[in-house]
Order: C-alpha cells, then structure tokens, then sequence
C-alpha cells in the first residue's frame, strides 16, 4: 500500500486510481459535496429566504439540479429534471418558477456562503 506524507489514505483502493490519476477532481467533489450538502442548504435557506417557500420542491434540490449544468453533466435544467424527476413530485414548471422565484438576497448570501 502506498504511503502519502507518512498518512495512510482515509478512502479506499477502490478510488486509488481517481486520486492518483486526477486528485483536485477528487478533492473539488468531496469540498463541493460538504459545502453544498442538502441539509445545510435546506437549514441555510430557511434562515435566509424571506417569502420564498420550500412546501412543494426542497431548495437543496434546485441546488442540486443547478450544480449539474454549471459544471457540465447535464446541458440544461430540462436535462437534470428529466434524470431526476421520478424521485421528485414536482412538475418541469414547478422547478423554473422556483428558479424564477429566487430572492436576490437568498443569491447574495448563497455565494457568501460558499465563499466562507
């Protein structure tokens, strides 16, 4: 088993070959999917959002869907809906008025979110 700075790796051989072949991907991932974890952003939104509800269609999710077309495995919200729609009881038009109904403080401390 191969040794990094005297620290045996905390993840498994089974992503040996993804660390060492590409280890800011892995590291990118695994730092996106802790900042970015449904129920921060959940618990976060609901500190922040002031008219905007989460009854029908959990804000964490249209993070989730937006996460997809930013960074490139689906080319439009259409396409991350389509993939994910059977596990989420929501209609395409449910999830473009949420995108519509985004307050711009929600957007504003989003990024300072992520940014701290």
């Amino acid at each position: 088993m191969k040794v990094y700075r005297g620290i045996r790796p905390m993840l498994s051989d089974i992503f040996r070959p993804f660390i060492e072949g590409s280890p800011l991907s892995v590291m990118m991932r695994g730092l996106v999917e802790r900042l970015l974890n449904p129920a921060q952003i959940d618990h976060w939104f609901k500190r922040f959002a002031q008219e905007q509800d989460t009854r029908a269609l959990l804000f964490s999710t249209v993070v989730s869907w937006m996460l997809e077309v930013v960074c490139g495995p689906r080319k439009s919200v259409n396409a991350a809906y389509q993939a994910m729609k059977e596990a989420i009881p929501v209609s395409l038009q449910a999830v473009y008025d949420t995108l519509q109904g985004v307050e711009p403080a929600v957007a504003a401390e989003l990024v300072r979110y992520t940014a701290r």
